[in-house]
Formats: C-alpha cells, structure tokens, sequence
C-alpha cells in the first residue's frame, strides 16, 4: 500500500503508529470485518511532508477484497483493493 502527500500539500501529517494508522476490512456475511493482524505497533509516529510517500506491508488474513482506513491527524481517507 502506498500513502502519499500531495506535493500541494500546505502541511505535514503525523500518522498514528510505524503501520501509518492503517487497519483493514473486509465485508463478509453482510457486514464489516476487521482483517489486519497488526496486533503490536511501533510507537514512533511516521511522519510525512508534502511530495512525500511510504510504502506500507499491512499484515493481513485472506480475504477477497480489502478496505483499508488511514488516520492522521483528526483525518482520514479509505482505499479499496480487489
């Protein structure tokens, strides 16, 4: 997965934890499954300026598609994988 800040970007963004804050679902049986097996965290918070971007290998359980969530900084934004 990659996570980018858009080089317009008039700030920094801070990320949760060494994942970026990201978690994983899945939709199954009708409703929303979390999948990610990050279980522990880095605590040092990432860090990302404008034009910059990071690879993240987000542990997951097998699943037909992927709904990822990345928070930073009272914000976030999803990506769908297939």
């Amino acid at each position: 997965m990659l996570i980018a800040v858009p080089a317009t970007a008039q700030r920094t963004y801070t990320f949760g934890d060494g994942l970026y804050g990201a978690d994983a679902y899945t939709f199954s049986g009708g409703k929303w499954l979390r999948v990610d097996t990050a279980d522990i965290r880095t605590e040092i918070a990432p860090v990302l300026s404008p034009g910059q971007s990071a690879t993240v290998k987000l542990p997951v359980k097998a699943a037909d598609s992927y709904r990822v969530l990345v928070k930073t900084d009272g914000l976030a934004a999803w990506g769908d994988t297939a």
